[in-house]
């Protein structure tokens, strides 16, 4: 699910894969991935993983994106200000 609030703004929707053996980043759909990441899902590792992933990819910087669902799942909703 894709969700454009503004023009500063996105929200992505992923599916993340901790401790995986490679790191990957898939695109499904316009804001939708599948996000592979070494880290374990442990101490929000694996959360601030993909982070700097999405971070990477829309070229801001890791503060410009936030978790805003997911916390503790696989399926995770970012917030990325552009």
């Amino acid at each position: 699910m894709t969700e454009l609030n503004n023009l500063d703004e996105i929200i992505v929707a992923t599916q993340v894969f901790a401790s995986a053996k490679k790191e990957k980043l898939i695109q499904k759909d316009a804001h939708k991935f599948e996000v592979f990441v070494r880290e374990p899902a442990q101490n929000n590792m694996a959360n601030r993983r993909v982070a700097q992933i999405l971070a990477e990819k829309y070229g801001v910087s890791a503060r410009a994106v936030q978790l805003i669902s997911g916390h503790r799942s696989p399926k995770k909703k970012f917030r990325i200000m552009l």
